[in-house]
């Protein structure tokens, strides 16, 4: 955002600054900023940006780093004797508004807007159209806070006995699904349920913080005005913006909220400023609705000066905060307790002004050191899971996808017997998404399955086939919170469905097998999800994923050409029945020895026999035995094979010598030969 050098120096007691140091202060410790000899180019971060975007807000931190004082900007407003309350009244009908203040001007004369406003207007990007709309958008710059003008006399009054005719009501409340909006810009739009409108008693007289309507918008012939000065929920005006494709300068700054305080100053900044310029009178009083509040924070000394890892001294710590607005309440040798200036929403918690002492202070002061002691974090126990999963999905041919973590909530309709399966509640919702990007990601997803399968849609014209998996979270709304697992999920497309059943169902009895997991069973069951499908059980019965062929209803939703096998595993489930089978052992700390035994032995002897015996006979010095080889070809009979295994020893307690484990070694192979007739090699 760019600011004219000249209009800040409105804003401030001395134009005795250098602006191209001031540009580099703000660099350091604000946002970044540029200065080419006239302008100030800044990335005003997001939090800053209902105090910071705007002429008075810029001052203030110039102030803040430079020591010149801010000027006073509002005008003094010489009020009539009519009262606002007999002319209009506003009812606020929707919680999506918390603030709401306007004046009326009776009898002013609009024109066209002298050179200095058209000037000023254009260079911060707005059409130049008559001097009442320019001024709003003037006073907008100066404040940061969104103005609306209306034309009173283009407003219907209500319709009602008691009220006098000339008495308008303004209505704040929510739009009815497809609901019309005829915008200035001279477009129709069909409004989304929830949207945030402001109308009279027949019409919607502007789409709140977003556009006014045509049928009130004001011209040189407009001689009355009501001027709205509102806050309104951010999340809904960024969601009411991106569904009907309209975006202004007053929604984006409402999208990154603006403060009440500022829109009360520009409220009355901008009265002040028509009834000098274009005369008129202000009638007595204001509609006023909500409330502004300061916020009140706690700051402990202690803790500020652990985050900042020196020392910063507590008169120092109270002048910054001082200098910066915060108002003292209480001081002890602990604490200070601060109230925060209204228009400072990014000042809400202890850590906040414990960033902006710092910062103020001096990012640069923060002194480099090494930590004291060094601690080592070990794997979690849940990703040691994935990256075994992935490990083995890879090496059976499969493709990992990762897929957006949002789905359509019909999707939610057809694999609801799924999420139910996985026991999720009964009464659970899906997880809708505010401000969705389009209605393809209206829900959280709730299984990692669509996406899969629009993974394999979008393959079918490149490949034959297709094995995919995934590894993400997936979560749901329930009657009291939200509920969120990571799940694995695959998909196998082949040419053969009976191939496709047999590799899938293969798979994860392979991939269990890997993961030293015994008491896993398949359950056949019937499906709607599946034309045929199995649960996947856990030692105790209870189901912990689901394998089927997908049902062409399914198919036929995602226009898949290829019958697909799915699989979908709870990876939480499936670790606590791994921690059930395998009990931890640390690692020993002392050397293993390694010896290989080759020998030749009957091919109808069970390798599990010949292993089970190996292993009671090393006894507790025998940590494993692994198979390094099976051989059966030339040199060897056809009823015989030749066996390598690798015998690994070693000790919890202490280092093994070579003598002993040569002397179990020996009793080994003495037992080979007489229990099995081994020949050794």
């Amino acid at each position: 955002m760019k600011f004219r050098v000249k209009d800040l120096n409105n804003c401030l007691s001395s134009k005795k600054i250098n602006w191209q140091k001031m540009a580099e202060s703000l660099t350091l410790k604000t946002f970044e900023a540029g200065f080419d000899g006239r302008t100030l180019d800044l990335d005003i971060l997001p939090n800053l940006y209902p105090s910071h975007s705007s002429l008075n807000g810029l001052a203030k931190e110039i102030s803040l780093l430079s020591n010149v004082k801010t000027k006073f900007l509002n005008k003094k407003i010489g009020e009539g004797k009519k009262k606002i309350s007999d002319v209009v009244s506003v009812k606020i009908e929707t919680k999506k508004c918390s603030n709401y203040y306007g004046r009326v001007i009776l009898g002013l004369k609009n024109k066209k807007s002298p050179a200095w406003l058209k000037t000023f207007v254009e260079f911060y990007d707005f059409n130049s159209i008559n001097f009442l709309v320019d001024l709003s958008n003037f006073v907008m710059i100066e404040f940061g806070a969104p103005l609306h003008i209306f034309d009173l006399d283009k407003i219907e009054p209500i319709e009602a006995i008691e009220l006098k005719k000339s008495k308008k009501t303004i209505i704040v409340r929510e739009a009815k699904e497809a609901e019309d909006f005829y915008g200035i810009n001279k477009n129709h739009y069909l409004l989304p349920d929830g949207s945030i409108v402001i109308a009279d008693s027949k019409k919607i007289i502007a789409l709140a913080g977003i556009q006014g309507a045509k049928s009130v918008e004001v011209d040189l012939a407009t001689k009355n005005i009501l001027i709205e000065a509102a806050v309104f929920a951010s999340g809904q005006i960024y969601q009411t913006s991106r569904r009907i494709g309209l975006k202004t300068e007053a929604s984006y700054r409402f999208e990154r909220k603006v403060a009440a305080i500022n829109s009360f100053k520009a409220l009355e900044r901008i009265a002040g400023l028509i009834e000098a310029e274009l005369g008129g009178e202000v009638l007595r009083g204001r509609v006023e609705f909500g409330r502004i509040e300061a916020k009140k924070v706690f700051l402990n000394f202690e803790k500020l000066n652990q985050v900042f890892g020196g020392r910063i001294e507590k008169k120092v710590v109270e002048e910054i905060l001082k200098k910066a607005g915060l108002i003292l309440i209480k001081k002890t040798d602990k604490f200070l307790y601060l109230k925060v200036p209204a228009e400072r929403l990014d000042l809400n918690i202890e850590e906040d002004l414990i960033e902006e002492v710092i910062r103020l202070f001096g990012l640069e002061k923060i002194k480099s050191k090494l930590p004291l002691d060094q601690e080592f974090s070990q794997p979690e126990e849940r990703l040691n899971l994935i990256n075994a999963i992935k490990q083995e999905a890879i090496s059976a041919g499969f493709d990992e996808t990762v897929n957006y973590s949002f789905s359509q909530e019909k999707e939610f309709e057809l694999f609801e017997e799924l999420i139910n399966k996985l026991d999720y509640n009964l009464e659970a919702a899906p997880v809708k998404i505010l401000n969705p990007i389009s209605n393809a990601y209206e829900i959280y997803r709730p299984s990692l399955l669509p996406g899969l399968i629009r993974a394999a849609k979008a393959n079918q014209r490149l490949v034959g086939f297709s094995r995919f998996f995934e590894i993400g979270d997936c979560g749901l709304k329930l009657a009291k919170g939200y509920k969120e697992r990571s799940h694995f999920g695959a998909l196998i497309c082949l040419d053969s469905v009976q191939d496709s059943l047999l590799e899938a169902k293969g798979f994860i009895g392979y991939l269990f097998e890997r993961l030293g997991l015994t008491g896993v069973n398949w359950r056949d069951q019937h499906f709607n999800l599946f034309e045929a499908g199995a649960l996947i059980e856990d030692s105790k019965k209870e189901t912990i994923g689901l394998i089927g062929l997908l049902s062409k209803k399914i198919e036929g939703f995602y226009d898949l050409n290829k019958r697909a096998v799915a699989v979908e595993i709870d990876l939480e489930r499936l670790n606590l029945e791994l921690k059930d089978e395998n009990e931890f052992e640390p690692l020993s700390q002392f050397p293993a020895i390694n010896r290989d035994l080759s020998f030749v032995i009957s091919e109808t002897i069970s390798l599990d026999f010949i292993e089970k015996s190996i292993q009671d006979l090393g006894g507790d010095l025998l940590e494993d035995v692994e198979l390094v080889d099976v051989y059966q070809g030339r040199g060897i009979k056809d009823d015989e094979k030749a066996i390598t295994l690798r015998l690994i020893f070693r000790s919890k307690e202490r280092s093994l010598k070579d003598e002993e484990v040569n002397r179990l070694l020996q009793i080994i192979i003495k037992d080979l030969v007489n229990s099995f007739k081994a020949a050794i090699r």
